[in-house]
């Protein structure tokens, strides 16, 4: 079953061509990666438009391509409800402008064994935090399969569950998998209070502590629409001695338009371990 792209031509160019200039544009300006003997666990990039977040987002992709993988896997949250606490996307390949990304059945099919709502089509069809992500999927790993997890129910007892799943998996697994976790951070608020709530969640990230994460963001000091997935990542991050973040980028919509009366945070990350 074949999910076709449902925003290309609105988030992102509708054509492989003008899409990979834009993309050449940010990821020439890059420097190359330092060979590391870090593992790069997953990242976490936005998933606005790509004339807002694009360049921010491929700055986690240039980190993230400088390794390889088997399989990838996008944690990516519902923008149209929250009554079930995460499903596995049942496509099996995914249209982009560049070409068809499969599905890794294998790793499919160990995600079915665990906790998985099964919920109507159409939330997969029309959400766009996981599309987003695709070209530069397409881009960076042409010739990798991918799942893609909904996450519903945003809270620390559902992303530990699945991140005890996912540890499972990838323990298990001969395969090298990477985490892709696709968010935004304030919504709509003046550029400099989103400042003040986006560094705060910046810097529970750069420290991996999801407990106060969670706290700042119960009491609306920080926001993210894809919590669930960070939190998820960060427990995850905890299985290896070694784990620790780095920022990668900080920007929001007012620094690429100009208006800072309503603007939307975007962060780059990347978890090593």
């Amino acid at each position: 079953m074949q999910r076709k792209a449902q925003f290309s031509g609105s988030f992102y160019q509708r054509f492989a061509e003008p899409l990979k200039r834009d993309m050449d544009k940010w990821f020439t300006e890059f420097p190359v990666c330092p060979q590391s003997s870090e593992q790069i666990l997953g990242i976490i990039v936005p998933h606005a438009g790509y004339m807002y977040s694009g360049n921010c987002a491929a700055i986690g992709y240039h980190r993230m391509q400088s390794q390889n993988y088997d399989s990838l896997i996008i944690l990516h949250p519902s923008h149209r409800g929250a009554h079930f606490d995460f499903n596995v996307s049942p496509f099996t390949e995914y249209e982009t402008p560049f070409g068809i990304i499969k599905q890794d059945k294998e790793v499919y099919d160990q995600l079915l064994m665990r906790e998985n709502h099964k919920i109507e089509n159409w939330y997969n069809l029309n959400e766009h935090s996981m599309e987003i992500q695709l070209p530069f999927i397409q881009r960076c790993f042409p010739d990798v399969p991918v799942n893609a997890i909904m996450i519903g129910n945003q809270t620390p007892e559902v992303a530990q569950r699945l991140a005890l799943h996912l540890n499972d998996i990838i323990a298990k697994s001969s395969k090298r998998i990477g985490i892709i976790v696709s968010t935004d951070l304030s919504h709509y608020r003046s550029a400099e209070k989103a400042e003040q709530l986006d560094t705060l969640l910046i810097k529970h990230v750069h420290d991996l502590a999801p407990e106060l994460l969670w706290q700042d963001f119960q009491t609306e000091k920080t926001e993210a629409c894809g919590i669930g997935g960070i939190l998820c990542l960060m427990y995850l991050s905890k299985k290896y001695r070694q784990s620790r973040a780095k920022i990668l980028d900080y920007t929001h919509s007012g620094r690429i338009t100009g208006e800072l009366d309503q603007v939307v945070g975007y962060l780059s990350a990347v978890i090593t371990i």
